[in-house]
């Protein structure tokens, strides 16, 4: 008689305790799936971009999208790199960052000779349009973290009939960090609104 309630006991309280995990479980989705939606970017990752060996310039850190990386160039470049989806070689990620650019915005124009980017090589441009004015605000300043960084916007026209090749670039002249959209992607603009310096 004994063992007989206890057995009831047991299956009771076991499933009482399965009711509720499934519950926590189910709530515990509902939280998931709600911070999922309401995220303004669909990021799962902190990038950062380190101070320089050197120890002059800032690091950088910013919101990735899932499975956007940071890559830095070889040794003698660890101030530049790549940001983007890690597949092809470095010229077909998004962006192109530089945290020790000590030049103007100007000097990221693109140029007309091998302008137009293609898989397996690049071909001259026809022409480089400063489109920034017909964008956002139509001003050459746009909010990055909590500075405000020099803004330009182009578009780059190519021959035989290849699709017209939009760039942007951002420079916070103040911390000498620089960013290069290598090619148009739907993060670029919310990884780069993300962007914090790191003193």
């Amino acid at each position: 008689m004994t063992l007989r309630i206890l057995c009831v006991l047991m299956i009771v309280a076991c499933s009482v305790t399965a009711a509720a995990c499934a519950d926590a479980s189910d709530q515990g989705s509902t939280r998931s799936a709600t911070s999922t939606a309401s995220a303004p970017v669909p990021a799962d990752s902190v990038g950062v971009i380190p101070p320089a060996s050197t120890g002059l310039a800032p690091g950088v850190r910013f919101t990735l999208p899932a499975e956007f990386s940071v890559f830095a160039y070889a040794e003698g470049l660890e101030t530049q790199g790549v940001i983007g989806y890690p597949a092809g070689g470095s010229g077909d990620l998004s962006l192109r960052y530089d945290v020790a650019f000590t030049g103007e915005i100007a000097a990221l124009k693109p140029e007309i000779k091998g302008g137009c980017y293609r898989h397996g090589g690049s071909v001259d441009a026809l022409r480089v349009d400063d489109v920034t004015a017909t964008t956002g605000d139509s001003t050459r300043y746009r909010q990055v973290g909590e500075q405000k960084a020099d803004y330009r916007k182009w578009v780059v026209t190519c021959p035989n009939g290849m699709a017209p090749q939009p760039h942007q670039a951002w420079v916070l002249a103040d911390a000498d960090v620089a960013i290069f959209e290598q090619h148009p992607g739907e993060h670029n603009d919310a990884i780069v609104a993300s962007m914090q310096i790191v003193r």
